[in-house]
């Protein structure tokens, strides 16, 4: 039998040699089939490896799926065509699919989601239809797929400018849909009724989107990015009734000034907090995190406009595994010296520098606050200090006995210079004697 399966798998791999598609073979005789970046137009011949699970077709050339393109690849699981340049979709193209899990459509020029694309696809979980040039979503485009549990539509720029593709994918939503990623699609206000009936969802992402203000969140939620977004301020209660909330990211937000107190209230369950590249952010709430955050184990706080950070945090930041306070102008008086107490990784100690006063700028705020007799060479310092002194003293001494000796030497010669005169005075020149 091994024997056999040599010889098919041989032959198989001579067969599809010119092609330079790459097959793996996997249990049960079923194949992962590599075909990006040949330049191909059109799919290779189902007849070369059959049956295939995974088909990679990405970063082709095609450009117009017809009738019946995929309608003898019936065994596909995973089909991607990202990357080519896609336009046009004919109504039958994915006929045959009837085991598909999972179509990557992301990178290409599609412009209207439409029953077309998910036709003929009852199995279908997880539709990449990202950085397209999407401007309509089509009634009835979410009926055929029922078990669609993941939908990303980020970074179609028209798609937000259109109140009737909310409606359509509010349907999506009530179907039980898991993820949704509509970031970066234009859009500037959440529909009242957008989240109705939303009790599946998991995973939201809004970012990059020009939101002013965001009033209801699906119950449901455990990851939300709202990075981006055009919100000034985080009021209180603005999560309340998102308490299974895990991780919430509020990154590159322009205009994002404060968060008020209570704003993080009821968040019992998030594990981390990404506040990160808000230049104008300049105020916290010392009661931003009301009562208690108990799982809360990452936080980002960094490269914003900050200056301090009240005591009351200390309680919560001291039992996080990971703390990034960065980039931030810390002024560095008593009010934040709490912070140099605060269990943090050495490497997320670099850029954590004092601003002012000016004798500071540019410490790092750990040593800054730190007792000189911590200070890891503060023995040394001290032990340079005092033979320095030592050195004076006795160089002073030594300086002082000196002058002493040498005036005590000019007097000694002062005085025998005035004996040996007198006694010059009183001998008799040699002609008298």
């Amino acid at each position: 039998m091994k024997s056999f399966l040599v010889l098919l798998v041989s032959f198989v791999v001579s067969l599809v040699t010119g092609l330079k598609c790459k097959p793996t073979l996997e249990l049960s005789i079923k194949w992962n089939v590599d075909c990006s970046a040949l330049n191909l137009s059109s799919a290779p011949l189902p007849e070369l490896f059959h049956p295939v699970v995974v088909l990679n077709l990405s970063h082709n050339l095609f450009t117009h799926l017809e009738n019946s393109h995929f309608s003898n690849w019936t065994e596909i699981i995973i089909l991607d065509l990202s990357f080519n340049n896609i336009q046009n979709i004919d109504e039958h193209s994915f006929s045959g699919l009837t085991n598909l899990n999972e179509l990557n459509l992301k990178h290409n020029k599609i412009e209207v989601l439409s029953t077309n694309i998910t036709n003929h696809l009852p199995k279908l979980k997880i539709l990449n239809l990202s950085s397209n040039k999407l401007k309509i979503i089509k009634d009835g485009v979410f009926q055929s797929v029922p078990q669609l549990l993941n939908l990303f539509l980020e970074n179609n720029i028209d798609l937000g400018k259109t109140e009737e593709n909310y409606i359509n994918l509010n349907k999506s939503l009530k179907q039980g849909l898991y993820t949704l990623n509509i970031s970066n699609i234009s859009l500037a206000e959440l529909p009242k009724s957008f989240f109705n009936c939303t009790n599946y969802l998991i995973s939201l992402s809004i970012a990059h989107n020009p939101l002013k203000n965001i009033e209801e969140l699906p119950s449901s939620l455990r990851y939300l990015n709202i990075s981006g977004t055009l919100i000034e301020s985080l009021p209180s209660g603005i999560f309340l009734k998102s308490d299974t909330l895990q991780k919430l990211s509020l990154e590159q937000m322009p205009l994002l000034r404060q968060i008020k107190a209570n704003a993080f209230l009821g968040l019992y369950r998030l594990e981390e907090l990404n506040i990160k590249d808000c230049p104008k952010l300049n105020f916290i709430s010392e009661n931003a995190f009301g009562s208690s955050i108990p799982k809360l184990q990452r936080v980002t706080l960094a490269n914003t406009a900050l200056t301090t950070l009240p005591k009351t945090f200390e309680p919560l930041f001291n039992k996080v595994n990971h703390l990034d306070l960065q980039g931030n102008p810390w002024i560095c008086d008593g009010q934040i010296s709490w912070i140099s107490h605060i269990n943090i990784s050495s490497n997320l100690l670099d850029n954590l520098r004092c601003e002012d006063p000016p004798t500071a700028r540019g410490i790092t705020v750990v040593h800054y606050f730190q007792p000189r007799s911590l200070h890891p060479h503060s023995s040394l310092l001290r032990a340079a200090v005092v033979l320095a002194l030592v050195a004076v003293l006795v160089g002073g001494v030594v300086g002082i006995i000196r002058r002493s000796a040498k005036q005590k030497t000019k007097a000694y010669c002062h005085l025998e210079n005035i004996g040996l005169q007198d006694t010059s005075n009183k001998i008799p020149p040699l002609s008298e004697i």
